[in-house]
This record gives C-alpha cells, sequence and structure tokens, in this order.
C-alpha cells in the first residue's frame, strides 16, 4: 500500500517538478466555434498527500485548481463524490492528471493537443452521469417494448411510432458513444449534427404520443364528467337505495 503510495506521489512530484511554477496569468487562446473557451494557464500547486490519499486540505485545492480550469469537470465530480464516493478519489486524480497536461499544453503553446485534454478531462468526469442516462434509456426501452406488445393489435398507428422511437433511441446511444471516443473534430462535428437529426425526430414523434394521451385524458375526462352530471340528477334515487341497503330492505349493499 505504501510502495503504490510512494509511486503514485513520486510520479505526481515528477509532473509536478516539470512545469514551471511561476506561470504568469494569460489570457485564454481563442476557441474553436461552438467549444467552451479554453482556461488560461495557471500556477501548479503541491497537492500533499498521506496513507489514504489526497488530505482534506489538498482535495479542496485539487478541486479548486480543476474548477479554475474546467468548471465543467469540477461540478461533476463533486456530483460523483455525492453519489458514488467508492470511485471520487479515484476519478478526481484522473482529472487532476489531465488538467496538469492541459497547463502543460497551454504552457507550450500546444492548443490542439490542450483542447483533447481539455475535452478528455470533462468527458472522464461526466462518465457516470452518461452510464446514468444510458440505463434510464435502457429502462424507457424495456417500458416501450411492453407497450408495443399491448399496442400491436389495439392501437397500430401508435405501434409503427414507438417502433420508430425504439430505433432512433439506438442510433442516439451509437452516435453519443462514438461522439466521445472521436478524436478528430471534423467528425465530432458530423456526429453531433447527425445526432441532432436523430433527437429532434424523437421529439416530434415524443410529442404525437403526448398529443394523443392527452386526448384520451380529455375523452376520459369527459366521460367522467357525463357520469356526475347523470348522478346529480338521479342523486336522490341514488341516496335513498344505499338507505335500503343498509336496512336490509335491497340486496347487495354497494354505492353506485
Amino acid at each position: 500500500m505504501k510502495t503504490k503510495l510512494l509511486t503514485l506521489c513520486c510520479g505526481l512530484g515528477f509532473l509536478f517538478a516539470v512545469i514551471e511554477p511561476s506561470f504568469s496569468q494569460e489570457q485564454p487562446p481563442p476557441r474553436p466555434e461552438g467549444k467552451t473557451p479554453l482556461p488560461a494557464k495557471r500556477p501548479v500547486p503541491a497537492f500533499p498527500m498521506d496513507e489514504a490519499g489526497f488530505t482534506p486540505a489538498a482535495e479542496k485545492e485539487a478541486l479548486e485548481y480543476i474548477r479554475q480550469s474546467n468548471p465543467k469537470a469540477a461540478e461533476e465530480l463533486e456530483s460523483i463524490k455525492r453519489e458514488h464516493p467508492e470511485i471520487y478519489f479515484g476519478r478526481l486524480k484522473e482529472v487532476l492528471m489531465l488538467t496538469h497536461q492541459l497547463q502543460m499544453a497551454l504552457a507550450d503553446k500546444r492548443v490542439v493537443e490542450a483542447r483533447v485534454f481539455f475535452d478528455r478531462a470533462q468527458a472522464l468526469a461526466m462518465e457516470e452521469q452518461r452510464q446514468r442516462e444510458l440505463l434510464k434509456m435502457d429502462f424507457e426501452r424495456g417500458m416501450r417494448e411492453e407497450r408495443l406488445r399491448r399496442t400491436q393489435k389495439d392501437d397500430p398507428a401508435r405501434f409503427e411510432r414507438e417502433k420508430k422511437i425504439a430505433e432512433f433511441e439506438r442510433q442516439s446511444r451509437e452516435l453519443a458513444e462514438s461522439y466521445f471516443k472521436a478524436q478528430d473534430e471534423a467528425a465530432r462535428k458530423t456526429l453531433r449534427t447527425n445526432l441532432a437529426e436523430i433527437v429532434t425526430q424523437l421529439f416530434d414523434l415524443r410529442e404525437q404520443n403526448r398529443q394523443e394521451e392527452v386526448k384520451r385524458m380529455e375523452a376520459d375526462l369527459k366521460r367522467l364528467k357525463d357520469t356526475l352530471e347523470q348522478r346529480q340528477k338521479n342523486r336522490a334515487n341514488i341516496i335513498e337505495r344505499r338507505i335500503q341497503q343498509l336496512t336490509g330492505e335491497a340486496g347487495t349493499m354497494e354505492w353506485e
């Protein structure tokens, strides 16, 4: 355990040593269109560690260091700490290392590499959220398949829509995974465009289902209102029959 920690500390120490500690604050480089701007390069602090890993003070400082360079990654790390504490420190170390690599690339004005490290850190921190979204989509797909079995005979039009939704959901998951794995900016742009088209069609299909659901609910509400109106007209008779049931003058005892 101590040997592993010593190796980790030495590795981090070497990384800190090769970074000039007195970098001046600079304006961030220009960003590609549609991208989050890259941060300015910053001094790299030391992060003291004990046998358990980060000390509380070092953890706080590391998170703040990440936040200055990549606010979204820091936000996702805090979410992981709340929801998945068992993997939090491992993920923190990985994102911290990518943040160091980002700062080194910025120091050498290697903007393309800096963008790669920036995006990787954000994707790594968001991995748990993406996994939760995929699980949710899988659950919804299972529910949709069950609805398909019920509606194939009763509602053929809805059945066809649900089949399209299932197919578009599958395509959207595959495109999203390809987007996160792609390193080439042009490929990512194309994948994102294709994903937007699929998600737009999904939205329209889901809206059709919701509109039909609203119509069904309105029809049910009308039937309930008609029933209520009829009961009010027969109020006296209904009350009398109930009294007869309670006094044994009538057969079964139930409200109409």
